[in-house]
């Protein structure tokens, strides 16, 4: 593994300021947004869900295969197109995928930090939206609700302390809505506040693309459409300040995969938050089955393909990227000898309490000409390829 460290670096004549709010002024419960701890990953060969920490980058696993297979009674785990993400109270709750045959997988869990548990079956989320289950992610609203979305655009509203499931928007309403019949929800969800979700669209073939607010009754707002999205087959996630950050897949393509920035109050088109030439060092975004996650210091963790491997790629606020763990990290800890067997999924940032602890915002970082040092949090003085 390679050193996780404080870096010291000076930019230009350039000093830094973080100029940070009181962590009670942020959006409550908000996960991954006020997330400071480890980073855990749907890891899809071993089926495990692996931790990172967050100091020394040490891989280890958190929740082994063994245990979901337990508490589930299914013969194998499947990570492949499944979500997870936490609450705060620091619960993770994940989904597994349907195996080939779909006549497993498609379960809502919950992992409470020792043991997991079984949430919601995928006979009964499939009783709920009448429709079979495919690639189920999930995110937790600041209601305390979660939601899970499946792969025909069907959103799961569930209550984890009574495991009681109702349809919070149907496909109709996807339909009806985006104007024509092909919707796929093929990105991940993610939160926004007062009960609402943030959900990404894709037509068959790619020629519709939409991002859609799902609003706490579950009625639907569309955010934009079209230009200058391509391809939303991959993940988005929301900052503390409100904003969305879409990653266009583009089919792959290096030359013209993004990350876009919307600003879900204004009727504005989504600006370019990171373009090909900041994404293609590091390869192309990774689709669907893959993740991105934001977490209160401003740092942006997003999976990326690179020759056939998958990787963690961190941008930190100035948007310099780094290699956070790729799949040889895992490999060698895994004790595997071939890394393009890895493939690393969804991600999320544990939640740890930020109480009293002032927390910097990417939106007020304020450069002064004085020719100091700057001190940053990670790996945020290099670009490190592999």
């Amino acid at each position: 593994m390679r050193e996780r460290r404080l870096h010291i670096c000076a930019i230009g004549m350039l000093l830094a300021v973080l100029v940070v709010q009181d962590a009670a002024a942020l959006p409550s419960g908000l996960v991954p947004f006020q997330a400071t701890g480890d980073l855990f990953v749907l890891e899809g060969s071993t089926n495990n869900i692996l931790r990172i920490d967050q100091n020394t980058q040490a891989i280890s696993v958190a929740v082994p295969s063994a245990q979901i297979l337990a508490a589930t009674g299914d013969s194998s785990a499947r990570f492949v197109g499944a979500g997870m993400a936490f609450d705060s109270a620091g619960n993770l709750y994940f989904t597994t995928n349907t195996n080939i045959a779909g006549t497993e997988g498609g379960h809502l869990l919950k992992w409470n930090g020792s043991s997991v548990s079984v949430i919601a079956t995928r006979a009964a989320i499939e009783a709920v939206t009448g429709s079979s289950i495919s690639q189920p992610v999930v995110a937790v609203g600041d209601d305390g609700f979660v939601y899970v979305a499946v792969g025909d655009s069907n959103i799961v509203k569930v209550d984890p302390s009574t495991a009681a499931l109702s349809l919070h928007t149907s496909r109709a309403a996807f339909q009806a809505a985006a104007g024509h019949l092909d919707v796929i929800r093929q990105s991940g969800i993610t939160p926004g506040t007062g009960g609402t979700i943030y959900v990404a669209l894709t037509g068959n073939p790619d020629s519709r693309e939409q991002l859609f607010r799902v609003n706490s009754d579950g009625t639907l707002t569309l955010l934009h459409a079209d230009s200058p999205f391509t391809d939303l087959d991959a993940d988005l996630t929301r900052r503390a300040d409100g904003a969305i950050l879409t990653a266009d897949h583009a089919g792959g393509s290096a030359s013209s995969n993004a990350v876009y920035l919307s600003d879900p109050s204004l009727a504005s088109v989504p600006s370019l938050l990171l373009g090909p030439s900041d994404l293609s060092p590091f390869g192309v975004i990774a689709s669907a089955e893959m993740g991105m996650a934001y977490d209160s210091f401003g740092n942006l963790f997003l999976v990326m393909d690179q020759a056939s491997e998958t990787r963690i790629v961190l941008f930190n606020p100035l948007l310099t990227g780094s290699v956070y763990a790729d799949a040889t990290d895992i490999a060698i800890f895994l004790g595997e000898n071939d890394p393009s067997r890895i493939t690393i999924g969804d991600i999320a940032l544990e939640f740890n309490e930020i109480s009293g602890t002032a927390v910097p915002e990417p939106t007020t970082l304020i450069s002064l000409i004085v020719g100091v040092p700057v001190l940053f949090r990670r790996k945020r003085c290099q670009r490190t390829l592999f």
